[in-house]
C-alpha cells in the first residue's frame, strides 16, 4: 500500500480544499510552528482511528465517533459546512487480489471470469470522510474506479447511502448478467442501476468494506512524538509503535522461527552499526522481559528503560522498521530528545528503509529534509487565515539540476526550507559578515527567520533562484559587479550589486586596514574574516549598501 494523495477541506486550519501529493519513498513536511503541519498528521490519525473499529467490529456508537472527531476539528469559520478528508491509496497486486477474492466470496464464477473482473477493478482506492457536525457521523465511503462502497452495499452514486428509501439489487443477481458478450463489470452495474433512483448493490455477508479498512489500518503506521518505556510482560505481538511492547516484540523474534530469528539478528547488527560501542540484547529474568544495553569497553549494562530517551527512540524505530515492506510510516517530530549526531543516524536509518516503504516525516529539523530529491519536500505555511501548501510540480528540475542540488543542500543550507526569506550572496566572506551587520543595526536575522546562503560563485545564482521561486520563498541577492556578465542577471529579483566585489567594496569604503588585520589574525577562513570585519566596523560606519540589502530582505520576510 502507498498513499498517492491526501485531500483536506474544512478540517482545523485547512479551510479551503488542499490536495497534497505524496511520492514513493521519503516525503518531508516542514514549516514554522502553528502553521498546520501537525493537522495533516492528525487528520490521518483520526481517519485511521475511525476505520480501526470498522475493520474489527460494527457498529461504532455516536459517543465513540465524537470522541474521535470533535466539533473543534471543523474549521471555526465554517463549522456548519462539510468536513472532508480523502486519502487516495495505491494497492499492490496481493492487496488487490485479496479484495477481489473478498468481493467474489460465495459467488459461483469460473476462474477465467474472475481474472477478467480482476483486470477491471483498478488498484487505486479512495477513502472519503465527508460529514457535517451531526449526532451520527457517516463512516468513510470507499471509492474504487466508479464505485462507491459503504458497509455492505455499493453504488455509482455516493449520495444513495444517505437516502431512507432506495432501490437495491443483490450482488449475486449482478453476476448473472455476466457473460462472454457482456463482461464489463462496470457497464453491467451501470445498466442495472440506470434510471433507478437511489439504486445500490447489496453485498450480503460481505467483508469487502472491512477488508479495505483492515488493509489501511494494518499498513498505515504512526510513530507519535511520545515514546513509552518498554514493559516486561510477555505478549504475542509483532510490532510496537509506541514502544510499550518493544521487549515482547524482540523476545518473540529472538525465540521464533528461522526468519524471525534472522530479523532479530539484523536489528542487533543494525543497532551496533549506528552505536559501535554498544550492544543490544533482550532477556527474560524473574519472569519479566527486558531490553539490555551493554558497552564493549566496560562492564556497563543497563535496562533500556534506564538509558537516554534518544537510545530508547532509536531502538523502537529500528525494531519496527527492520524487515518492513509495503507500509506507510508517519513520523511527527522524530528529532525530539535526540542529540544532533543521533538525529543524523535516525535520518539515515529512516531514509534507508524508505526504499521498501513510504515514509512521511513532519519535522522542524533540517536534518530530516530530503536533499537527495528536493521534489519530495513540502513547505507548509499559514496565509490569509488558513494553511497553505507548497509543493513542486513534476519536472520542475532536470535530473542534472536535482543532482547538483543534492550536493549543494547537503548541510546547513537545508535551513532554506525553514526560512521566511533568504539572502543569497556570492561568497563566504559576505556569509560571515552580513548577519553581524544586521544585528548591529537592530535587524537580527534569527528573529526574522532569515537565512543567508552563499551560492559559491555567480554561476550558481540561477539554480538557487529557481529553487526559491518554485517553493515561494522570498529572497534578495547581493552579488558582485561581474555578475553582469551573466545573460539572465536582469531576471534576478531584489538584487544589489557590489563594485567590483565585496572585499574591494570595503577597501574603497576605507576599511583596508581592518581587512589586512583580519587576514593576518584569522588566516584564510573567509566566513571568519567576514565576521571579524563586521565586528570591527562601528555601527555608524556600516556601509549603506549593506544596510539597504538587510532592510530589503527583512521587509521580504514580513
Amino acid at each position: 500500500m502507498k498513499i498517492e494523495k491526501i485531500r483536506i477541506k474544512n478540517f482545523r486550519s485547512y479551510k479551503e480544499e488542499k490536495i497534497i501529493e505524496l511520492h514513493e519513498g521519503l516525503n518531508v513536511f516542514v514549516g514554522e510552528n502553528n502553521v498546520g503541519k501537525s493537522n495533516i498528521f492528525i487528520s490521518l490519525k483520526k481517519l485511521k482511528m475511525f476505520l480501526e473499529n470498522e475493520g474489527n467490529s460494527y457498529p461504532k456508537d455516536a459517543q465513540t465517533q465524537h470522541a474521535i472527531f470533535l466539533k473543534s476539528d471543523w474549521n471555526l469559520a465554517r463549522n456548519e459546512e462539510y468536513m472532508e478528508i480523502e486519502v487516495i491509496i495505491l494497492l499492490n497486486e496481493n492487496e488487490k487480489a485479496l479484495l477481489i477474492n473478498t468481493l467474489m466470496k460465495g459467488v459461483a464464477l469460473a476462474t477465467e471470469e474472475k481474472l477478467i473482473l480482476n483486470i477491471e477493478l483498478g488498484n487505486k482506492i479512495s477513502i472519503i470522510f465527508r460529514n457535517k457536525w451531526e449526532t451520527n457521523l457517516l463512516f468513510p465511503i470507499i471509492k474504487i474506479d466508479e464505485f462507491y462502497f459503504y458497509h455492505q452495499s455499493f453504488s455509482t452514486n455516493p449520495d444513495v447511502f444517505k437516502a431512507n428509501n432506495y432501490y437495491s439489487v443483490e450482488f449475486r443477481d449482478v453476476i448473472e448478467f455476466f457473460s462472454e458478450e457482456n463482461k464489463s463489470f462496470i457497464n453491467i452495474v451501470k445498466n442495472i442501476l440506470k434510471d433507478k433512483k437511489n439504486g445500490r448493490i447489496e453485498l450480503k455477508d460481505s467483508e469487502f468494506y472491512k477488508t479495505v479498512a483492515r488493509i489501511f489500518f494494518k499498513n498505515f503506521k504512526i510513530f507519535e512524538d511520545i515514546r513509552q518505556k518498554p514493559e516486561g510482560e510477555e505478549k504475542k505481538v509483532e510490532e510496537s509503535l509506541d514502544g510499550r511492547d518493544a521487549a515482547a516484540v524482540l523476545f518473540n523474534l529472538k525465540n521464533g522461527q528461522s526468519e524471525l530469528r534472522k530479523k532479530y539478528k539484523m536489528i542487533k547488527t543494525e543497532f551496533h552499526n549506528y552505536f559501535p560501542q554498544l550492544n543490544l540484547e533482550v532477556i527474560k529474568q524473574y519472569g519479566s522481559l527486558d531490553i539490555m544495553i551493554s558497552s564493549q569497553d566496560s562492564d556497563y549494562e543497563h535496562s533500556l528503560s534506564q538509558v537516554g530517551t534518544g537510545i530508547l527512540e532509536f531502538v523502537i524505530v529500528l525494531t519496527n522498521l527492520i524487515g518492513s515492506k509495503n507500509n506507510v510510516f508517519v513520523f511527527e517530530d522524530p528529532e525530539l530528545h535526540l542529540h544532533p549526531s543521533t538525529q543524523r543516524s535516525l535520518s539515515k536509518l529512516i531514509e534507508s528503509h524508505s526504499k521498501d516503504n513510504q515514509v512521511i516525516i513532519i519535522t522542524h529539523s533540517p536534518t530530516f529534509v530530503n536533499y537527495i530529491n528536493v521534489m519530495r519536500n513540502t513547505i507548509v505555511r499559514y496565509k490569509e487565515g488558513q494553511t497553505a501548501i507548497t509543493q513542486l510540480k513534476k519536472n520542475t528540475f532536470t535530473e542534472q539540476e536535482l543532482s547538483k542540488l543534492s550536493k549543494e543542500l547537503n548541510g546547513e543550507k537545508k535551513e532554506i526550507f525553514f526560512s521566511r526569506a533568504v539572502l543569497l550572496v556570492e561568497g563566504d566572506t559576505e556569509l560571515g559578515a552580513l548577519p553581524i551587520f544586521a544585528e548591529k543595526i537592530g535587524k537580527n536575522f534569527d528573529i526574522y527567520n532569515i537565512f543567508v546562503c552563499s551560492v559559491g560563485g555567480k554561476k550558481s545564482f540561477s539554480l538557487y533562484q529557481k529553487l526559491l521561486e518554485n517553493f515561494e520563498i522570498p529572497y534578495a541577492i547581493l552579488c558582485d559587479e561581474d555578475a553582469l556578465e551573466l545573460k539572465n542577471v536582469d531576471e534576478y529579483k531584489n538584487k544589489l550589486m557590489l563594485n567590483p566585489n565585496f572585499e574591494e567594496y570595503l577597501i574603497n569604503a576605507g576599511f583596508n586596514e581592518i581587512i589586512d588585520k583580519a587576514k593576518r589574525e584569522i588566516g584564510r577562513s573567509k566566513p571568519r574574516i567576514g565576521r571579524y570585519i563586521a565586528e570591527k566596523i562601528p555601527l555608524k560606519m556600516v556601509p549603506e549598501k549593506f544596510v539597504d540589502v538587510i532592510n530589503l530582505v527583512v521587509n521580504l520576510s514580513k
